[in-house]
Order: C-alpha cells, then structure tokens, then sequence
C-alpha cells in the first residue's frame, strides 16, 4: 500500500475483476484524499454487488478521510451513501438521523444549494418511507428552493411534483393543486415529455378527488396522449382508467365504458390481471348505473375471481 496513513484495503479471493481492480486502486491511492475517492468508488461498486455491509464499512473510512481535510460537501456525499445503504440494510431511522445531521451540518457550513438541496431530497425519500409526510413535505419545499438557487429548475420540478403528491397524501388538494401545476410548467418548458405526462396523470387525481371531474378529465387526456405518442401503452392505459372513473362521476357513463374495456384489454394481454380486474371492477358499476345488469354482473363476478370487489349477490 502506498504510504497515505490511512486504511489498508486487501484484495479477496471472489472479487470479480472490475471489484479487485477497485480495491487495487484504493490501495494504491498516492494520498488520503485520492484514497477517500477511491473508497467511494469501492463502496459504490460494492452496493451494486449487493454487499451493503461492506459497502457501508468502505464508506465510512471515505467520510473519516474527508472529515480529516474539512470538506463538507464531501463529507455530506458520504453521508448520503452512507444513509442508502442503511436504508437497504433495514435501519430507515438510522438514515434519518444521519441525514439530518448531515443537513444541519451543511447548512453550518454554508455549503453549496445542491449540495444542501439533494440532502434535503434524499431526507425526504426516506422520510415519505416512514410515513412522516409532514416532515416530508418541509424537506421537499427546502430542496425545491435549493435547487432554484443552484439554477437547477427540473430538479426543482421533481421536488415540486412529489411535494404535490405529499400533500395529496395528506388530504390538502388545494395545496397540492398549485405545486403540480408549478411542476409541470418547468417539464413543459424545458421540454421534459415524460415528465409532463406523469405531472398531469398526477394532477387529474388531485382533481378528481377535488371534485372537478371535468378538469381532471382534461389533464388526464394531455397524459394519455404523451403516453401513447411514445410508445408507453401500459401508462397509456392507467389513463384510460383514470379517465373511465372520471367521466362516470362527471355524468359521461357512455364515454367512461369504452376508456375501461380498453384499459382492461391492455392489463389482460401485458400479464396484470390486478389491473384487469379493477376495471373489471369500474365496469360493473358503470354498467350498473346504465342499467346494463347482465354485463354489470360479468364484470363484478371476474373482478371478484381476483380477489377485487364482492360477487353478485354477496
């Protein structure tokens, strides 16, 4: 090993050669700061070899190496590391407090937007995990501003989207109305197609749970067509879903029919009989509601052959 004073790193018998060339090269390293990188680059390939406890041990001694030359940003980037694989590991608190600290930590150090904003982000991730949505949502609000500081706007709209979806969660509309729409205003113009379509299949849920049937008919109908222009035939169809269910509660039931049975036919024949069965679950009371009985009555019995809804006369 080159004389760095830092850690030794052995190579192992059952590296693979991209593994054992990672370790070489931490070995090797000229100075501690080269070794810190390489560490990082031998704890990454360690997590995509599926060894999160090794690879959370490498990247600990990274984070000591840098905390030994005062670099936060680098420090926080561990850090981060570090909180994923605790995640994979099982222990999702132990990734929260590591990363707020982290957060606090790069704050004290006037540390860069992005930096700040992906810890922030990644906090959130973990912390929607675990079910503290209100915590969530802060976080996100603090990467999205962060972002926009760093000039980074699409970052910004995917903190805004799920900070949409945040707040949806938590059963305020009116407040998750505004930041998808925010959302997809940034993916339109920067061009961002997908994101567009999944900001707008998101928003004509909001919507329908707002009541607006006819609004979110709209924002759903601009989704399907990006889906289906580019190939996305099963997001395609979770549209045609999402649209019967809409147009039923708007006093279309004629137009929801068809968006179903062609929903239900894409699920059928892609292998997702879950998906199938939920419309067939949709169509029996669609169908219901226009008197159509007998197919009504088709539909309940196969969507309750699934596992989805009640047979007939249960």
């Amino acid at each position: 090993m080159a004389d760095t004073g830092n850690r030794q790193v052995q190579t192992r018998p059952g590296d693979d050669p991209e593994l054992a060339a990672r370790r070489a090269a931490a070995e090797a390293a000229s100075d501690a700061w080269e070794q810190a990188r390489a560490l990082v680059e031998l704890a990454l390939a360690l997590r995509q070899r599926g060894e999160p406890g090794e690879a959370l041990d490498t990247v600990e001694a990274a984070r000591v190496l840098y905390g030994d030359f005062e670099a936060p940003e680098e420090v926080g980037a561990c850090d981060r590391l570090a909180a994923r694989l605790l995640v994979e590991l099982g222990h999702p608190e132990e990734a929260c407090d590591r990363l707020e600290e982290a957060s606090a930590a790069l704050d004290a150090a006037l540390a860069s937007p992005t930096a700040r904003a992906r810890c922030h982000a990644q906090l959130a991730t973990v912390l929607r995990g675990l079910g503290y949505l209100e915590d969530a949502a802060d976080r996100l609000f603090a990467a999205a501003e962060a972002y926009l500081e760093a000039d980074e706007v699409v970052a910004a709209g995917a903190c805004r989207h799920d900070l949409g979806l945040v707040l949806a969660a938590l059963h305020r509309p009116d407040e998750a109305e505004p930041q998808l729409l925010e959302a997809r205003r940034i993916f339109l113009e920067r061009r961002r197609r997908r994101e567009v379509a999944v900001t707008a299949f998101n928003l004509g849920t909001v919507l329908h749970d707002q009541g607006r049937h006819d609004d979110a008919v709209e924002r759903l109908l601009e989704a399907r067509s990006i889906f289906a222009a580019t190939g996305q035939e099963i997001e395609a169809a979770g549209c045609d879903q999402n649209l019967g269910v809409a147009l039923a509660d708007d006093g279309r039931p004629d137009e929801a029919v068809p968006r179903l049975e062609a929903a239900r036919a894409v699920f059928a024949a892609s292998g997702r009989p879950r998906n199938a069965a939920a419309c067939d679950h949709d169509l029996a009371i669609v169908l219901g509601g226009l008197g159509r009985d007998d197919e009504a009555d088709a539909h309940r019995r196969a969507a309750a052959a699934a596992g989805v809804g009640a047979p007939s006369g249960t």
